[in-house]
């Protein structure tokens, strides 16, 4: 895997979003947080996310999303504070189409599985029950669940080969590897892909 110094890091404006524990935002924010030229916008739909005391601990404030979920003002949001691009990283929620549209081709997410394996939610624990190869992916967001192009990807075990592991095992070792995936994206999706907002 090319490997990136921390001086190429988010030198454009990146939005984070998670609903959840916030490891991978986590893993961002550590990596980064000395060198960015922007600090990253934080989205949450979760006001219990751990992400957002994460983000605290950051000196960064998180967006949150109120129900009914007003997508037209976070996009106003987000382009206000000169945002390029949008990384999922555990976001659970559909995103609705006029949203994508705003953010063509500048919307990323990380799924935990070998797309195009095991979209959707609990993707590691049907590969696990199936016995088949696990990894980690990233890839464009377009309308389709985890149907985008794929930018990165990682396999972790091969198929029959984590027999002697137990399932919370095998998700610990597939979240540590995402932490040093979504890391290696953020310069990797500036150099690479770039932004057409």
């Amino acid at each position: 895997m090319t490997q990136f110094t921390l001086s190429q890091s988010m030198q454009n404006r990146w939005a984070l979003f998670f609903s959840g524990q916030g490891s991978n935002l986590q893993a961002i924010l550590k990596a980064y947080s000395k060198t960015w030229t922007h600090p990253p916008v934080l989205v949450s739909d979760n006001i219990k996310s751990k992400g957002i005391e994460i983000g605290k601990s950051f000196d960064l404030e998180t967006y949150l999303l109120k129900k009914p979920m007003d997508y037209k003002a976070l996009s106003d949001f987000l382009k206000n504070h000169k945002v390029q691009h949008i990384f999922l990283l555990g976001y659970l929620k559909i995103i609705p189409a006029s949203f994508l549209s705003d953010w063509s081709e500048n919307i990323f997410n990380l799924h935990p599985s070998l797309l195009p394996a095991y979209p959707g939610l609990q993707s590691i624990e049907r590969a696990y029950l199936d016995k088949k190869a696990i990894g980690i992916t990233i890839h464009r967001v377009i309308e389709g669940v985890d149907q985008g192009q794929i930018l990165m990807q990682e396999k972790i075990f091969e198929d029959q080969s984590f027999d002697h592991l137990s399932l919370e095992e095998v998700k610990s070792i597939v979240h540590s590897k995402e932490h040093k995936l979504v890391c290696d994206f953020i310069p990797k999706g500036e150099t690479q892909f770039g932004s057409k907002i």
